[in-house]
């Protein structure tokens, strides 16, 4: 019997009466994709690339991207809008999160290529460029061989190689956003260190929101605590062992000692493979200290004190590792960076 709640097609066209001529679920998806919701969602098609292509050198062109697609943030022009954007990708299992919305400028065959809404995607392989953002540009594609080109308005755009039946374009950044005077490189590259910092280094900054900043540094206001003034340095020192950090690093280091004396805010990290290692440690820097000053430690906290410099120190090292975009293990060099 024919259904009637299928009214706006025919009966030999019914996917209930004929499930064998339903399409699969994500070419249904893709078929039947709606514009306006590209604001909470984009779709991806490239899911892999060759692992000889460096991922941050190399624009892939993608005829199924809804949206120009970056996995680092130096090609972005300025700061960008804080989003949360779900990115399907080829594969079903492996949906990717935007952080970001942007401008961005790159140069190819030496002309500067501005992109609009791009969105920044950390542990997205490979730069995308979408092919219908480019058609609306009046694209044409030309192809010869191995090789294409494309141009927009009798101007060339883009040009590359065509590997593995993709579309790689290879490109560089504007010399402007690399060696440019504004702040936002010195923000990024001191740690992302606040306004008040940068004010002390002679930097004036605008105040602008962060992304890593907003990521990275987002935590419960610690209890409230008060400790005596100190005067002197080594009056007053801090004492506190953080970990086990997961996963290991690459040298093998579970945790980390710092150490803060109170009056001048002088710190030091030691990396520690097993927490027996922390008196060791703390001897030799205590002797370090006690002959650079010609002072003698005079009182010692451990209670958590500096838990503020911990948090300092934590909050840098993950501003340094998502702005780099590398792997945890790496977490001991970013820690000796900040």
């Amino acid at each position: 019997k024919y259904n009637e709640k299928c009214s706006t097609h025919k009966k030999e066209d019914c996917w209930t009466k004929n499930p064998h001529l339903r399409p699969p679920r994500s070419e249904k998806k893709c078929r039947h994709f709606n514009p306006t919701a590209h604001l909470t969602t984009a779709h991806a098609l490239i899911t892999h690339v060759d692992q000889q292509q460096p991922k941050n050198q190399h624009l892939v062109i993608d005829c199924r991207a809804t949206h120009h697609m970056f996995n680092n943030l130096k090609p972005f022009t300025s700061s960008l809008k804080t989003t949360n954007i779900r990115v399907a990708t080829g594969d079903a299992n492996s949906d990717l999160t935007a952080l970001g919305i942007g401008t961005v400028e790159i140069l190819s065959n030496n002309k500067t290529l501005t992109l609009e809404n791009c969105l920044y995607i950390p542990h997205l392989k490979c730069n995308l460029i979408s092919l219908l953002e480019l058609f609306k540009k009046e694209l044409t594609v030309k192809q010869e061989k191995d090789t294409f080109t494309l141009t927009s308005q009798g101007k060339e755009i883009l040009n590359g190689k065509i590997i593995n039946k993709l579309m790689i374009s290879p490109y560089t950044i504007p010399t402007a956003l690399l060696t440019g005077s504004n702040n936002i490189p010195w923000h990024e590259r001191l740690g992302h260190p606040s306004l008040a910092v940068l004010k002390l280094l002679g930097i004036v900054a605008a105040k602008k929101d962060c992304l890593i900043c907003e990521t990275s540094k987002s935590h419960k206001l610690p209890f409230k605590h008060h400790f005596e003034q100190a005067l002197y340095p080594l009056d007053c020192v801090h004492m506190d062992v953080v970990g086990p950090m997961t996963p290991p690093s690459v040298s093998g280091n579970r945790y980390f000692l710092t150490i803060v004396d109170q009056a001048s805010s002088f710190k030091v990290a030691k990396l520690l493979k097993k927490k027996s290692e922390v008196f060791d440690q703390f001897h030799a820097s205590k002797k370090a200290m006690e002959n650079l000053q010609n002072r003698t430690l005079k009182w010692l906290i451990t209670d958590s004190g500096e838990s503020l410099a911990n948090r300092t120190i934590l909050e840098k090292t993950r501003c340094l590792m998502n702005q780099a975009n590398l792997p945890k293990r790496y977490w001991a060099d970013a820690v000796n960076t900040a």
